[in-house]
This record gives structure tokens, C-alpha cells and sequence, in this order.
């Protein structure tokens, strides 16, 4: 995975789930911890994420910033992230089925 795929999919994990921590974050993408770091460093500049240090801290987005307001309905925003919830800590790929113009996705995440 590239750099900016990492970046992208940091900030989809922290719209979904509010807060993450660098070694979750580490070792979901199989790097160190400095580069997630680095990386919430580079987003900080586009997005409104930050770092935290101490016990509770960790990588944190505004709850201000809801990209999906406009994309997912609020049931589907809600399953998502409870599917995201029930996955902390291991990477999960949903399965989308491409229909013309409109992705659908299954979010059974049973």
C-alpha cells in the first residue's frame, strides 16, 4: 500500500471510529509507529486529526468532521460503524458489488 492509500484509509478508520491508537494503527498496516505518526503529521495539514499523548490519548479526528453526512444515510453511517467497532484492531475488507453508476455494499459484518 502506498503512502497516500495509508493516509486515506487512516482517515476512514478515525470518521468511523472517532479515535485509534498509533500501535493499532501500526500494526493493521504492518509499519512502525513513527510513520503512522508521520502520516497523522502530513493529514493534520487537509484534516482535522491530532495526537494525544498519555493514558486515554491516541489519534483523534474532530467530531466536527463528517464527510459521509451527504454520501451514507444515517442507518447505514450506523451500521458502519458498529461493524468498524466490532473489527477493532484487524483490518476488514466489505464487499462491494459495482451496479452501473451506484456501489452497493454488504454490511453484514457478522
Amino acid at each position: 500500500m502506498t503512502a497516500a492509500g495509508r493516509r486515506l484509509e487512516i482517515i476512514s478508520i478515525l470518521v468511523v471510529s472517532g479515535h485509534t491508537t498509533s500501535k493499532e494503527m501500526a500494526q493493521g498496516f504492518g509499519v512502525t509507529r513513527r510513520t503512522i505518526l508521520h502520516d497523522v503529521s502530513v493529514l493534520s495539514y487537509g484534516y482535522p486529526a491530532y495526537t494525544k499523548p498519555g493514558e486515554g490519548g491516541g489519534i483523534f479526528i474532530m467530531d466536527s468532521y463528517k464527510p459521509y453526512n451527504n454520501i451514507l444515510t444515517p442507518v447505514e453511517q450506523e451500521r458502519l460503524k458498529k461493524c468498524m467497532m466490532r473489527q477493532r484492531g484487524r483490518i476488514r475488507k466489505f464487499s462491494n458489488v459495482s451496479c452501473g453508476n451506484t456501489v452497493h455494499i454488504n454490511w453484514n459484518c457478522s
